[in-house]
């Protein structure tokens, strides 16, 4: 009986070893990790003083780390522009990294926001506001 019961005690420690390290390696192995097709996008939203739209003449945001240019005048629509899309998620995946959004009206910087970004297997998140996917500023 007592080396019954020590043989299910060497089993379970052993279970219990290989789940948690298989668990850390799907952690980051991806290719067996079926995203949704939705594409995340994370956005600025420009408003004035007194909550009206106010759009940019020119945008983009850069990565801290390294200052490239990762987005540049692309995807806007009316007082809403991208930070960062799910096309950068590879060079993020698994990583904290700050960018900088940066907007321009008649020459003149109006708008400069850091945003922390991570991403996992399938999509970039902010976590700089808490996962949300839009942050509104005021361009004075």
């Amino acid at each position: 009986m007592r080396r019954s019961l020590l043989v299910f005690a060497a089993f379970a420690a052993l279970s219990a070893t290989a789940c948690k390290k298989e668990k850390s390696n799907v952690t980051q192995d991806c290719t067996t990790v079926f995203c949704t097709a939705e594409v995340v996008t994370i956005y600025v939203v420009t408003e004035d003083g007194s909550g009206n739209p106010s759009g940019l003449d020119e945008y983009y945001t850069i990565r801290k780390k390294t200052g490239e240019v990762v987005m540049k005048n692309e995807g806007a629509f009316e007082n809403t522009y991208p930070v960062l899309t799910d096309a950068y998620r590879k060079q993020l995946a698994f990583k904290t990294e700050d960018f900088e959004f940066v907007g321009k009206k008649n020459g003149q910087t109006v708008v400069r926001e850091t945003f922390t970004m991570t991403a996992d297997c399938c999509h970039i998140a902010n976590k700089s506001d808490n996962g949300g996917r839009m942050r509104t500023v005021v361009v004075n």
